[in-house]
């Protein structure tokens, strides 16, 4: 049986700066995991935004952003044109 190796990429153009792009893991074998591993890794992201940005209303982080899942991407745009995007890409087969 082959498994699957997913890599989980972050990429991050905030204030339209150069993209900062992050790897933020690895799974094998198990594309549930690699899928909650990506959404954990944006979900933190986002948390780490919210509290530079001064969201501290207790919004939700659906409410605070425009969250949107396109295939193997979990995408956030801000009103402000900030953009964060978490990939899940197959790397390997074992």
């Amino acid at each position: 049986m082959e498994k699957k190796i997913y890599l989980i990429t972050l990429v991050e153009i905030i204030a339209c700066e150069d993209p900062i792009i992050t790897h933020h893991g690895v799974v094998i074998g198990d594309e549930t995991k690699a899928r909650k591993r990506q959404k954990k890794t944006i979900y933190d992201c986002l948390n780490k935004w919210m509290d530079e940005w001064g969201y501290n209303d207790g919004s939700l982080l659906e409410d605070a952003f425009n969250i949107t899942y396109e295939g193997n991407r979990i995408k956030v745009e801000t009103e402000a044109g900030d953009l964060i995007y978490c990939d899940i890409e197959v790397v390997e087969e074992l």
